[in-house]
């Protein structure tokens, strides 16, 4: 506490000294001062005096003076570290004021640390400066070569902020070797784009790697995208994934194609499609598609009439027998709910 007094004492006394040294030839011998002063106000926490001091190198550098940015961001981001977790949000607007200066060291500072708690707190930070300064991170993601933890932050933060012109910006990552990068990917184009965010999730769903296109079927569940343009185009999708199976380890992928296709159904104007794909799954993947277990072809045979015959169910009724679909566990089940439709 006495020590932060007698900075604060001498804080007033220098600063007015360095607002009229600016346009003087002491400016530069005061700088090396600056930045040292600047580093004990950070250890004590007087993060005020810091915004003053960021307020005047703002100002030098306006009037052509050369600022070492790096010594007082270093100075900031070793304070940042060593507060406790609720204490760092006072930090939050000298990052912010720094503005595009802050992204790199912040970036940087997002490899080394490996508390989560601390990652969340940068990436808070950079959504700041970015939703700030909107040039940058279009920026960063047209030309970044970093790492795929730091890519895969940079596409979260996109989704966060969530406007519209980001989509473009993010398109490059459909062919991202990342499998990670690819499920953030399509979780930020659906906050952006929402239904709109087909023409770029279709990409995806064709991906070579069955755990992509199964996070962004399973993305499209969580986010109900239903309309009827949207789920043809996602339905045409899915059936030339089908067509690229050959992989018993595709299980996964194929259940939630199959969850999908029975959801969207209901929300169709022309549900024939979907219902084609659904009986292509079954008669294709029966053994993996809506019952688990190994089954029989007499079970592939009553899950495709069963299929089939979901083409002349009034929608209303539709409605009332997905659900009963989806829970069927055995194929007395699945007759039972063949009788109901021809009832």
């Amino acid at each position: 506490m006495e020590k932060a007094k007698e900075l604060i004492g001498k804080f007033s006394e220098q600063i007015e000294k360095w607002e009229r040294d600016l346009t003087t030839e002491d400016w530069e011998k005061d700088l090396e001062e600056i930045y040292s002063f600047f580093s004990q106000l950070c250890e004590n926490s007087l993060f005020g005096e810091c915004m003053r001091i960021l307020g005047l190198l703002q100002t030098a550098q306006q009037h052509g003076k050369e600022i070492d940015w790096d010594k007082i961001i270093t100075a900031l981001n070793s304070t940042f570290v060593k507060l406790p977790k609720s204490e760092r949000e006072i930090l939050f607007p000298v990052y912010i004021k720094l503005g595009e200066r802050a992204v790199t060291p912040l970036l940087n500072l997002l490899k080394d640390v490996e508390a989560k708690d601390l990652r969340i707190q940068i990436i808070e930070i950079l959504k700041n400066i970015f939703a700030r300064h909107t040039d940058i991170l279009p920026r960063l993601l047209d030309t970044t070569n970093e790492p795929w933890y730091l890519v895969r932050n940079l596409i979260l933060i996109a989704g966060e902020i969530g406007t519209e012109d980001l989509a473009q910006h993010l398109e490059r990552f459909t062919g991202y070797d990342n499998e990670k990068v690819k499920k953030e990917l399509a979780e930020a184009l659906i906050k952006i784009k929402g239904i709109n965010s087909v023409q770029y999730l279709t990409k995806l769903i064709i991906d070579k790697n069955p755990v992509v296109r199964r996070s962004v079927v399973e993305s499209l569940l969580r986010h109900q995208l239903w309309s009827s343009v949207a789920s043809e185009n996602i339905l045409f999708a899915l059936r030339n994934a089908m067509d690229r199976i050959n992989d018993e380890k595709e299980e996964q992928f194929v259940r939630v194609s199959v969850s999908y296709l029975t959801n969207a159904l209901p929300h169709l104007n022309n549900p024939e499609r979907a219902l084609k794909s659904l009986v292509t799954l079954v008669k294709k993947y029966g053994k993996k598609g809506l019952i688990p277990g190994k089954k029989t072809k007499q079970q592939i045979g009553v899950l495709s009439t069963l299929l089939n015959s979901l083409a002349a169910v009034d929608r209303e009724k539709l409605k009332s027998i997905l659900p009963l679909l989806e829970s069927a566990t055995s194929v007395r089940e699945l007759q039972e709910i063949i009788s109901k439709l021809k009832s």
